[in-house]
């Protein structure tokens, strides 16, 4: 871990945070891509992994200027926990994505890895205890809703917040934020757009109606906290 803190750019911790499946990987990918300060393939694999390799609890984690650390935490409920973190400068960028897109490709990964990656993202999410994973198409068992307005509400780290199906026409907003030269890849059309059932999609539009219609009204690039 400490490898990685005289390796970027960055004078402060900085979070990537999202309610999941939203695109939070790439950035954090390009991120660390686009600021470590040597051109070295296999230091730049040592900070991805420093960075990715957990969904780190905020709260709990000594968090080390210069490092990138992949999240779904929710907002810490001590104010200690929050005069440590802006102590430190920290920084935060969210993502967030259209909810049936996001439910469509959590049901593809539950196809392919099964109960025990489910279980663990339930984990990482702060969410109730993981059960029948299908009921997330009639309930918001994962607590997105939730997720996503506890991080619009607190107003103590400074957090850019970014929309996934416009992240790539907003790299310059992201790049002026982190004060780095960010470098996306190319953009992928979402594979859950493959799923063409107009009832799945209609069901899962009525069970997270409140996310969607927050999703909606929030502007595609925006900070908050500063």
């Amino acid at each position: 871990m400490l490898v990685g803190q005289s390796l970027t750019k960055f004078k402060y911790p900085l979070l990537v945070n999202s309610y999941g499946r939203s695109g939070s990987t790439v950035l954090a990918n390009s991120i660390v891509s686009s600021s470590v300060i040597l051109d070295n393939d296999y230091i730049k694999r040592l900070a991805l992994w420093s960075a990715l390799h957990n969904a780190w609890d905020i709260t709990s984690s000594n968090l080390k200027k210069g490092l990138l650390y992949k999240t779904h935490d929710l907002p810490p409920q001590r104010h200690s926990s929050y005069a440590e973190l802006r102590n430190r400068s920290t920084r935060m960028l969210y993502t967030f994505g259209d909810p049936v897109e996001v439910i469509i490709s959590l049901i593809r990964l539950y196809e392919s890895r099964g109960d025990i990656w489910m279980s663990k993202h339930f984990s990482n999410l702060k969410a109730e205890a993981y059960f029948d994973f299908l009921d997330i198409i009639n309930e918001d068992i994962l607590g997105l809703e939730n997720h996503f307005k506890s991080w619009l509400e607190q107003n103590k780290i400074p957090t850019a917040f970014i929309r996934y199906e416009t992240m790539w026409s907003k790299q310059k907003e992201i790049s002026d934020f982190l004060g780095i030269d960010l470098k996306l890849p190319a953009y992928r059309e979402r594979n859950s757009k493959e799923q063409k059932d107009l009832n799945l999609r209609s069901n899962i539009k009525a069970t997270y109606a409140k996310l969607i219609d927050l999703t909606d009204q929030a502007e595609d690039f925006f900070i908050l906290g500063i």
